[in-house]
């Protein structure tokens, strides 16, 4: 994606790389339908529904470390990795500018956290 653009697009699973930066754009789930009449031989044709979610919480974004669809191996700006699986997940593809500046603004907020817990520790 270009560093220039300021908007994400979606992402699709095959077009995932190293080095690139996603975020969760949908979270899909499929449900069967309730089946009423349990004698009726219609159940065997039941579809599963599928439903796109809107993520919650935060949205972040992570660096791509490695891909084996439909898993996609990420590092989230925290220092933790996670994996996804692209078949829940739809991912979308953000700026290289954008993900530097959460990056380096979770580094900086992960410093200053451990300054603290240092400085309650020589102070005990």
């Amino acid at each position: 994606m270009s560093s220039k653009s300021n908007i994400s697009r979606a992402i699709a699973p095959e077009d995932i790389r190293p080095g690139a930066y996603v975020t969760i754009l949908h979270v899909i789930d499929e449900f069967l339908p309730q089946i009423l009449c349990g004698d009726d031989a219609s159940w065997r044709s039941v579809q599963p529904l599928r439903v796109r979610w809107l993520p919650s919480g935060e949205h972040s974004p992570m660096k791509v470390k490695s891909v084996c669809l439909p898993f996609v191996f990420v590092k989230m700006p925290g220092g933790k990795h996670r994996s996804l699986d692209v078949r829940q997940h739809q991912l979308a593809e953000v700026s290289d500018e954008y993900a530097r500046r959460v990056f380096r603004a979770a580094r900086g907020k992960r410093r200053r956290r451990r300054r603290r817990e240092n400085t309650r520790e020589s102070k005990s």
